[in-house]
């Protein structure tokens, strides 16, 4: 899935604390360990703050600010501002990078859709 620069400028401003924690240059699954998930949406990891690896600093994001659903199939996306605990629960993280929840279309379909995001598409997120 290939997106926008302009997306990634704006993810970068919804993950400052990554970002600092990580340095200038930021590779989310080399430069951070230990991901986990906190309620839906709080994602918390240690992040590399030196070059060498000798510096590690807590950071989280709140991924309502960037993942959302698309509201036909109910399958997660990237979307600023997307409010994902709006439309999904029992959201977990599988192998660390692979975000996983149950959604729900506005269709008004109960039932909800079983769908997963691959985090480590973060790792193209670069400030300048």
């Amino acid at each position: 899935m290939h997106l926008p620069r302009f997306f990634f400028l704006i993810l970068a401003a919804a993950l400052p604390a990554f970002v600092a924690a990580a340095g200038k240059y930021h590779n989310f699954s080399e430069s951070c360990t230990d991901m986990q998930l906190t309620g839906n949406a709080m994602l918390n990891a240690e992040c590399w703050s030196t070059p060498d690896h000798s510096t590690a600093k807590p950071a989280s994001i709140d991924l309502n600010q960037c993942i959302g659903i698309d509201q036909t199939s109910a399958t997660l996306i990237w979307a600023f501002n997307g409010k994902l605990v709006n439309y999904c629960s029992g959201c977990s993280l599988y192998k660390g990078l692979v975000l996983t929840c149950v959604c729900s279309s506005l269709s008004g379909d109960p039932s909800g859709v079983f769908t997963v995001l691959e985090l480590g598409e973060l790792n193209s997120v670069v400030l300048v």
